[in-house]
Formats: structure tokens, sequence, C-alpha cells
């Protein structure tokens, strides 16, 4: 298993080993190029935006997701916002994604009592006894996964265990894309998660490893895969700029209720009411009101809103969240590279990604 330091050079030497060893081969019509039984360790995986130029990612959905993760959710309404062909290609009744991860991880339905809440019972396992090894995850479900359907869950099993005063979260995944579930969305989610259970029980984050059957990238991906790695070449992620991971500060016990506060807040800036719903985020942890302000600038940012976006900026903290977000809105014209409200590490890493002042 090879050891990578952060989910940027994991995700980019996953390219080049899908470019030198992968097979070409059809899979329910679509064309994939092909690893198997890829194996990778991160000793970092709280750097967890992957932001290499050329990757084009979306950091706003990327959050919301893992929110709506976390929250037990499987609704579609909401992904929506943020991105809709995803959402609606992965559901089959066009309402709900029928083996969305929230539910198996917070409501695991139990025909006699109440459902488990599987981060609960690994939070409650850390606890009661620091060595345990049995705080395990089931994500993948027998008895309803056999089937044909256009969501079949791809992460299937997550262990966490604690050693030494770290936290370190394994996951076994049966397939993955490498440009949009690796790197778009199942390292960040997972990734916020294991910091979670470490701050929760009490523990640093320690190592992230993944076992995956099937590590392939689409045909279609393959021009902006040869973008990506030829960009590649100053080998600089966001946070080699002196930018640090927001840090996840919910307490498990806080946590559905500011959940809770966080969805109603972002009902109302998906309502353009983003000015008040900033004044109620006090009510929520530092890394949850980032986060909102993250969703208010996606929304502001598609009504053309630059002085709300500004705004917007301007009250976030200097850390990843804000980085990402700047990347976005600088790659898509939204706001100029050299504005005044990027400074000191965000402006040196703006300038690095975009070394003509505009869109890479």
């Amino acid at each position: 298993m090879q050891t990578y330091q952060t989910p940027t050079e994991a995700f980019i030497d996953g390219l080049w080993t899908i470019r030198r060893d992968g097979r070409q081969l059809s899979v329910r019509g679509s064309v994939v190029r092909e690893v198997i039984q890829h194996g990778i360790s991160i000793a970092e995986p709280r750097k967890r935006f992957i932001l290499p130029r050329g990757r084009k990612g979306n950091p706003f959905s990327t959050v919301a997701e893992t929110l709506w993760v976390l929250n037990g959710r499987d609704d579609v309404k909401f992904l929506d916002a943020y991105m809709p062909m995803a959402a609606r290609c992965y559901s089959d009744d066009g309402e709900k994604w029928r083996a969305a991860y929230g539910p198996r991880l917070r409501r695991w339905p139990r025909p006699t009592s109440p459902d488990v809440d599987q981060i609960g019972e690994v939070v409650r396992l850390l606890r009661a006894d620091p060595n345990t090894r049995r705080a395990a995850i089931s994500l993948f479900d027998p008895a309803s996964d056999f089937v044909e359907s256009k969501d079949i869950p791809c992460n299937n099993w997550i262990h966490a265990i604690a050693r030494n005063g770290e936290l370190h979260l394994s996951v076994a995944v049966r397939s993955n894309d490498v440009w949009f579930g690796f790197s778009g969305i199942n390292l960040f989610e997972w990734s916020v998660l294991q910091e979670a259970l470490a701050y929760w029980t009490g523990n640093k984050v320690g190592k992230y490893s993944v076992l995956i059957g099937s590590l392939h990238l689409y045909e279609q991906h393959e021009k902006a895969a040869s973008q990506v790695l030829e960009h590649w070449e100053n080998r600089k992620t966001i946070y080699d700029f002196g930018i640090h991971p927001a840090k996840f500060d919910v307490p498990f016990e806080n946590l559905d209720g500011n959940l809770k506060l966080w969805f109603e807040l972002e009902e109302g800036a998906r309502r353009g009411e983003w000015k008040q719903a900033r004044s109620k985020a006090v009510a929520l942890s530092p890394f949850l009101r980032d986060a909102l302000s993250m969703s208010s600038i996606w929304y502001c940012s598609n009504c053309d809103d630059t002085g709300g976006v500004i705004d917007l900026l301007e009250s976030m903290p200097e850390t990843d969240f804000k980085a990402a977000s700047a990347e976005w809105l600088v790659r898509h014209n939204k706001v100029s590279r050299g504005h005044a409200v990027f400074a000191g590490p965000i402006a040196d890493y703006l300038a690095s990604a975009f070394p003509h002042g505009g869109p890479a």
C-alpha cells in the first residue's frame, strides 16, 4: 500500500497509475481505464481539498454534500441546487438516492427496535474502550443492494481505530471513479468523518487508508486528466502556501442540533436571505459557520451578486474553505485574482494557480 502525504498527491498518482497500468474495458456501456485492488494511505487527510490546475472541481457542492451525508439525508432536492446532473443521474425516482450513505450512517433500519446511528455507536465504543477494534460501519446492505439500480453504494465499509493518541480510518470501496468519486467527494467526506471521530474521542487525526477494488477513469475525462498531469510540474497544493485546513469543532452532543440549524439557514441563503442567515449563524460552530458562508457564496455568485460574494469572503478566516472558494470564483471570472479581499497565502496561491491572471 503506497503512502502519500496529502490527498492531492494520491489523486495525481492515481491518474499516473491508471495511465501507465490501466486496462481499457467497457462497463455498462461506458469505456473506462481501470486498475484493480488499488491501496493507498494518506498521512495528512485533513488537507482534503484536491485543487490541482485543470481539476476544476466544485468545492461548494463537496462541502454541502458532506454535511448532507452527516445529517443522514437522501433527498435529491437539496443536492439539485449544487449538482443537478449528478443528483438526477444517480436517482431511480428523481426524489431520493436509494443507497445514500447518510441514512445508512445515521439510521440503519432495525425491525424491532430504534434505528441504528452507526456514527453514534462508533463514538460510544471508542469512548468506552479506546483500544476497541469493533468500531466498524457498514454501508453495503446485502438485503437491498443486489438489485438493478442507478445507485449501488460504492463505499462499503468504514473502520475506525485509535492507537497512540491518533484516530485512523480505513475504507473499503468496491468501485471508485478517480475523477468524481475519489477526488470529488469520497475522500473529502470520509476525512471529515475521521476528523470528527478524532475530535469526539480526544484523539488526533491519524492516517486515512483505502482499498479500492476498481479504480478507474472514464474515457470522457481522459483529456482533462492529461491537462492535470501536464500542469502538475510545480507539485504544490494549496496547503504548500501556508493555508491551513478548517478545524472541525462541533461537539458530538450538539451535532444534530447544529446540523438542523445549518440546513435551516442554508435554505434561507438559497432564497437570497444570506445576510439574515449569516446573522443567525453565530449560533453555529466556526466550522459550520464557514461552511454556511461557502453555500451563501455559491448562491450569491449564481445571482452575480459580486458585492455579496466579497462581503462573505471578508467574513471568512484564512483557511482552506476560503482558498477553495477563491479558486472557484477566480476560475469562473466572478472575482478578480488581484482583488483586495485576497491577501497573504491565499493571494500567493492564486498567483500560482492562475499565472496569467485569469482562469487556468
